[in-house]
């Protein structure tokens, strides 16, 4: 039989295995999105007001916005391949991603940024810069 202080410290680890999951799996989600080249999974994550810079021309768009800004960048610069590089938490808890979006002609350095809203994380800057 499983003692009360056992089965906190089991449903402690429990909990913070799936934080770190989660964590993980929005990463993952992302790249997916990006490497297949769809703007409409990608815009899953956009938050109004997204923050997006295609090659130095940076602005603040709407969600839905957004996503036809991507879909047309996608477009004009079709993915193939897409690679995380790094990705972390800063000490403020926000998180990023930075990767290479490969496609016919070369490489775009990708910076993504996601902070917390209503409890989730959301891409709050998205940047494609020549590398």
């Amino acid at each position: 039989m499983i003692s009360i202080k056992s089965a906190k410290f089991i449903l402690y680890f429990s909990l913070l295995g799936g934080s770190l999951y989660a964590q993980t799996d929005i990463h993952d989600e992302i790249k997916t999105a990006i490497k297949i080249g769809s703007a409409k999974e990608l815009a899953v994550f956009f938050k109004d007001g997204i923050e997006i810079t295609i090659l130095d021309q940076k602005n603040i768009y709407k969600k839905s916005e957004a996503e036809i800004a991507i879909k047309k960048f996608f477009n004009t610069y079709a993915v193939t391949d897409f690679v995380i590089i790094h990705q972390g938490t800063s000490k403020e808890g926000l998180k990023y991603i930075i990767g290479h979006y490969k496609h016919a002609k070369g490489v775009f350095q990708t910076v993504i940024f996601l902070k917390i809203r209503s409890g989730e994380y959301v891409i709050d800057t998205l940047q494609f810069n020549e590398d």
